[in-house]
């Protein structure tokens, strides 16, 4: 978590903007596979 509050120093722009988009792509995969699994879940009984 120290690391997402972290600010990052002028030369790893890129790092730090490839870790936020990874971090956002990441929860919405589990988003996505969470509500699908619940979706299922519930046309399953």
């Amino acid at each position: 978590m120290s690391r997402l509050l972290r600010t990052p120093s002028p030369d790893e722009p890129a790092t730090f903007a490839g870790t936020i988009t990874d971090i956002i792509a990441g929860i919405s995969i589990t988003v996505f596979l969470i509500g699908a699994g619940l979706w299922i879940g519930v046309f399953a009984q």
